[in-house]
């Protein structure tokens, strides 16, 4: 009997394993070149549910707007409360215009950049492991190489200072894998930003250059 109790619990054991083995129910891991170009596509580029937000901030750093019409007064339409006040940290370059309370304006574009990094580097991580011919990896490759360069690129332009000024200050972190962190990621140096985004843009022409002139 002992023996017999032995044996069905050694069996309840292993029919166990599988099922309390963890097993993600939202991640997808593609298998073709096919499907990594459909991801990029999906996450990687920039997307109109988030197109304002990210690409929108680049206007305030133009030297041709003016925070009013052209006889000075305040169009009170759109700058009144928290816009105008907002707006006012843009224009005078204050440190917590990504935290101003009451408003949604321009507060995600750092999370959206990132988000698209994250496609990108994930398309990046599985290429080598997938099935399909050279073009099709190829096409992949470069694509995620230039987003993440171009990204990166509008990253340190906002974040970071003018590498002309001073290369050797802090830019933005350096996120090339799509792998968790447990910790939080140190800011690179500007210097080193625009190591990164050089060597992917180069990299990416690379690439595009072993792709047939019509594609």
């Amino acid at each position: 009997m002992k023996k017999l109790l032995i044996i069905l619990f050694a069996g309840l054991l292993a029919a166990c394993s599988d099922f309390l083995e963890p097993k993600s129910q939202s991640e997808y891991i593609p298998r073709e070149a096919a499907a990594l170009n459909e991801m990029l596509l999906g996450n990687a580029y920039i997307q109109a549910a988030g197109g304002d937000e990210v690409m929108n901030l680049l206007l305030m750093f133009d030297d041709d707007i003016m925070c009013s019409d052209s006889l000075g007064a305040i169009n009170t339409m759109v700058m009144t409360g928290d816009n105008f006040q907002l707006l006012e940290k843009l224009y005078a370059w204050q440190p917590d215009i990504f935290i101003q309370e009451g408003s949604l304006m321009y507060r995600t574009p750092w999370e959206w950049f990132y988000s698209y990094i994250l496609g990108a580097n994930a398309a990046l991580d599985y290429i080598d492991g997938v099935s399909g011919t050279d073009d099709e990896r190829n096409i992949v490759k470069a694509q995620a190489l230039a987003l993440r360069g171009f990204y990166y690129f509008q990253l340190v332009n906002m974040w970071g200072a003018p590498y002309n000024h001073d290369k050797k200050a802090l830019g933005v972190p350096l996120k090339v894998t799509s792998a968790l962190e447990a910790k939080e990621l140190p800011r690179n140096t500007v210097e080193e930003v625009y190591v990164q985004i050089l060597a992917d843009l180069d990299e990416a022409e690379k690439t595009y250059e072993k792709l047939p002139r019509e594609q």
